[in-house]
């Protein structure tokens, strides 16, 4: 049936729908062997992902310097168009277009994010939250999105500098501030600061050491023994709300 597919107007090619959203990518995405805790976790579906999702809540290594983010989402306007590429299973907010490789119940369009089947200059603002170090060509997903931003247009990037492995579907590189000063070097200004500082990263660490190295392969045992490492430490990472500012050395060991 026709309502099945969706159809470019200039070229004539047809993209399936799924669960009635477009569908642009061309084969199936393999995960890496070690991605099975983090899968689970991102589902949100199972018991113990949701338990395991609470107990982040309580006790966690991530003292966020600012809310950048949730600040431009929030700033935005009914008119403006918010892209979140790589959303995962979340909506920051009811006008943010969720795009995807993977179906949740909040991805609005399903395809590869460094092949963007989009116009170019129509977004205002394009999320990338914890993405980059996901994908093999970095540079093509930076370069998409600023082919599609709208002049003036903002792009908001969180990336890992100092952070553990944690496949999903794989994890490629991590990224200093001269990298991502020049993934970005073809927009008008660049701006990197810190987001988790130094002992946040340190607390991590810590704790992921004790899951990673101690742990079975298996969600409950990983968040019991990372939740018993962190109920000690992770207090500290509120010293970061002094040395992100009074500290120049601390983004060299940020993220």
């Amino acid at each position: 049936m026709e309502d099945q597919f969706l159809q470019c107007s200039a070229c004539k090619k047809r993209y399936p729908l799924s669960k009635g959203k477009p569908n642009f990518i061309n084969q199936e995405s393999k995960y890496s062997d070690e991605s099975g805790n983090q899968i689970e976790e991102m589902s949100k579906t199972s018991l113990l992902s949701k338990l395991y999702d609470i107990g982040k809540i309580v006790v966690n290594s991530g003292y966020a310097y600012e809310r950048i983010i949730e600040e431009y989402v929030e700033s935005s306007t009914a008119t403006d168009v918010v892209i979140e590429l790589g959303c995962g299973n979340r909506r920051l907010r009811d006008n943010v277009i969720g795009v995807d490789i993977f179906d949740f119940g909040y991805t609005d369009i399903l395809c590869d994010i460094s092949e963007l089947p989009m116009k170019n200059g129509i977004a205002d603002i394009i999320i990338l939250d914890s993405v980059i170090e996901h994908v093999p060509e970095p540079q093509k997903v930076i370069d998409n999105a600023y082919r599609i931003l709208r002049p003036n247009g903002y792009l908001i990037c969180r990336a890992p500098q100092v952070f553990h492995y944690h496949p999903y579907p794989k994890h490629y590189q991590n990224f200093t501030k001269d990298g991502l000063d020049y993934l970005m070097r073809n927009f008008t200004e660049c701006r990197v600061q810190i987001s988790s500082g130094p002992t946040s990263m340190l607390t991590n660490l810590i704790s992921e050491y004790v899951a990673q190295a101690f742990s079975p392969k298996s969600l409950l045992w990983y968040g019991f023994l990372k939740g018993m490492a962190l109920l000690p430490i992770f207090i500290f990472k509120y010293i970061d709300l002094i040395l992100n500012r009074i500290s120049p050395g601390a983004i060299n060991i940020s993220s």
